[in-house]
């Protein structure tokens, strides 16, 4: 008696439920004599008979129109294994998988049915064993077919029509996972069994990734930062037998390990340590797998990331600025992911006020500032800060000190210690000239009253430097004093300052010394006077009248004195 075997694994249709429909067949028989088997899917059946040769009494070429030459493997010695492929002849494995997208219902088949058989009947635990086809009043082919609905519904029919005839699952289900009998009686031979164990392969009903919050994320996700770590757990809901989640990127197996389960959840969690700029980007994948025989499922997510600024430069500063020329200053910044933000400083105060165009290229900024500098701006450092506002951590700048042309600023005043409302004869006056220039002046000179005064100190005129000493003034050291100095880029004039000496009245000169007149005849003499007098004790200036007059009589000798 031939003792046959055979293990099915089999996935429900698409068109009956969600999972995909990839079957695999597996057989061993082991058999006293070659045996023939049949394996059948509709509505697009593949044949795999070996040794049908042999048996043309059950099985006439002219029946078997799918049944091609290559198909068939002739084996002489016990095991016989073979299997059901769709690709051609193989040799004798014991599993194969092939993809059956048309695949609508899974037919049992017993292949030694022979011709005085009188009831065949397929059963499993989970059905009855009552014959579903009886001929023992006539010809199998004629008897009366019989199915449990209450079991399979009206799913299961046995199809007489085929040869060997089968038992059609049609749609295959979850629930049809068993171990299968079938049962044939003879008139004159023993009763023959032959067991089936199928096994229905159910897909997860759903795969996903979630991030660290907890939250279900897919295609781009990020932005993160450089050097963070990421961690992504991948979760399989369902799926018999229990699915095996990994992870990959690229092709590289990056985890294989699920480390929890919770009820029918299967999850792997993915860390990725300190992320590098070369991450961006990065595809990572989650797989997942409970059978050989369907395509895994898969999640897919690519990572966004932030990056702060790898360098800032200022460009095109000229070593020299002239005053109230205008320049173009730029500030270049690379490496930033989304483009830098560049803001411009001068002695660490933001310049609201500046001109500034931004340029973006790829992960290069530019910003040009428009600058009128002036004597203020010199030896002033100026800054280009590049930051990336999603890094607002990660801040580096760039900084220049300016270099500013200009003709001499100059200021004159007295020495500090000088009342110039209380200089008379014979004090020393110094005056000082303050002098921003840039560059330096090579040359300070002094006037007097429009005139310029020589360094003579046998004169009591002494010139040091940016200093003007006048020694024992007289009445003829008042008047305007000022000053000029001159450099590579100009020369400039100060102020004036007004000097006033203090001296005793006396006699201005050129006054009419001899006058005449007649015996009793009265005159008027004039007799002018020039004085600066020190300041009167009440706050006001003593004055001199200008000019003394007074009569006289002519014979009488009478003079006036100033």
């Amino acid at each position: 008696m031939a003792k046959i075997t055979s293990g099915f694994e089999f996935v429900i249709s698409r068109s009956h439920s969600e999972l995909r429909n990839l079957m695999m067949l597996a057989c061993r028989l082991r058999a006293s004599y070659p045996p023939a088997c049949l394996f059948l899917t509709q509505p697009l059946p593949f044949l795999f008979l070996p040794f049908l040769h042999l048996f043309p009494h059950f099985f006439p070429s002219n029946q078997l129109p799918l049944v091609s030459p290559h198909q068939l493997i002739p084996f002489t010695k016990p095991p016989f294994p073979f299997l059901l492929s769709p690709f051609g002849p193989h040799s004798p494995p014991t599993r194969s998988s092939y993809n059956a997208h048309t695949l609508s219902s899974l037919v049992l088949l017993y292949n030694t049915f022979p011709h005085n058989a009188n009831s065949l009947t397929f059963s499993s635990p989970s059905t009855p064993t009552n014959p579903p086809v009886d001929g023992r009043n006539g010809p199998v082919s004629h008897g009366d077919a019989w199915a449990e609905e209450a079991t399979l519904g009206q799913r299961a029919s046995l199809d007489l029509r085929m040869h060997p005839p089968g038992l059609v699952l049609d749609p295959v289900k979850a629930s049809d996972r068993d171990l299968y009998r079938c049962r044939v009686d003879y008139d004159s031979s023993p009763t023959r069994n032959v067991r089936i164990q199928l096994n229905v392969v159910v897909p997860p009903r759903r795969v996903h990734i979630v991030n660290e919050k907890g939250m279900d994320v897919n295609g781009v996700i990020g932005p993160y930062h450089v050097g963070v770590t990421v961690k992504l757990q991948c979760r399989a809901e369902g799926g018999e037998p229990r699915p095996s989640v990994t992870w990959w990127s690229g092709g590289t197996l990056l985890d294989d390990v699920s480390e929890d389960r919770r009820g029918d959840v299967t999850i792997n969690t993915l860390t990725l340590h300190s992320i590098a700029r070369h991450d961006l980007y990065r595809s990572l994948t989650c797989q997942v797998v409970n059978s050989n025989l369907s395509d895994p499922m898969t999640a897919t997510v690519t990572l966004d990331m932030s990056f702060p600024p790898l360098t800032v430069k200022i460009m095109s500063l000229k070593d020299e600025l002239s005053e109230d020329e205008k320049y173009k200053i730029v500030c270049e910044s690379s490496g930033s992911r989304p483009s830098a933000s560049i803001t411009w400083w001068k002695n660490g105060m933001l310049m609201t006020d500046a001109r500034k165009q931004v340029f973006q290229e790829g992960n290069i900024t530019r910003s040009t500032l428009h600058l009128v500098p002036s004597p203020a701006d010199n030896d002033v450092y100026i800054s280009c800060r590049a930051e990336n506002p999603r890094v607002p951590t990660a801040v580096i700048e760039d900084s220049a000190k300016l270099n500013v042309h200009y003709t001499p600023r100059l200021s004159l005043a007295a020495g500090l210690n000088l009342d110039m409302e209380d200089i008379k004869e014979g004090d020393d006056v110094y005056f000082e000239c303050g002098i921003q220039a840039n560059p330096r002046v090579y040359k300070v000179q002094w006037f007097h009253n429009g005139e310029e005064l020589n360094h003579n100190v046998s004169a009591g005129v002494i010139q040091s430097n940016q200093s003007l000493v006048l020694q024992s003034v007289t009445r003829a050291s008042s008047g305007d004093y000022k000053c000029t100095a001159a450099n590579l880029h100009g020369s400039s004039e100060s102020n004036s300052v007004q000097l006033s000496v203090k001296f005793a009245p006396l006699c201005a000169e050129g006054q009419k010394v001899v006058y005449g007149a007649g015996k009793q005849e009265e005159l008027n003499v004039t007799c002018s006077v020039e004085a600066h007098l020190n300041p009167s004790p009440s706050g006001g200036h003593s004055t001199v009248p200008p000019k003394w007059s007074t009569s006289l009589q002519a014979g009488r000798g009478w003079w006036a004195r100033a």
